[in-house]
């Protein structure tokens, strides 16, 4: 089994975060272990200031050997009664808990961090109305 690592979406902002874990857009993610079960194509709410946590791990065999676990996510806000959908976000893992983003987002602060591989990883998000 491949090294598994939290994956922290922390809100930022003022404003309640509802995250959609995109179901079909992923590839190599071991849907056996993440917790919570089910993650992909699920939305969850993230209160201003908080965080929500993950445990993700890259699925081994099954033709995913040496091939990067991939998933996206999308963040949603209501902001003064209008809701705000973010752009979606790429990200990357390998076996040993290492992960990346595809790149910042334009339409939100996004800021991907973690210390070293397998390392808790923390994805921060901030929106200001």
């Amino acid at each position: 089994m491949s090294t598994g690592f939290n994956f922290i979406t922390k809100n930022n902002s003022p404003y309640v975060l509802n995250l959609y874990i995109d179901g079909s857009n992923n590839n190599c993610l071991d849907t056996d272990y993440i917790s919570p079960n089910p993650y992909l194509g699920q939305t969850f709410t993230i209160n201003p200031h908080s965080s929500f946590t993950a445990k993700l791990f890259r699925k081994d065999g099954h033709g995913c050997n040496g091939k990067q676990g991939v998933f996206q996510a999308r963040p949603t806000f209501v902001i003064n009664n209008k809701t705000f959908t973010g752009a979606y976000e790429g990200f990357n893992f390998d076996a040993d808990g290492g992960i990346a983003s595809d790149g910042y987002q334009v339409d939100y602060g996004s800021q991907l961090s973690q210390a070293n591989q397998g390392a808790d990883a923390t994805w921060t998000i901030t929106v200001f109305g």
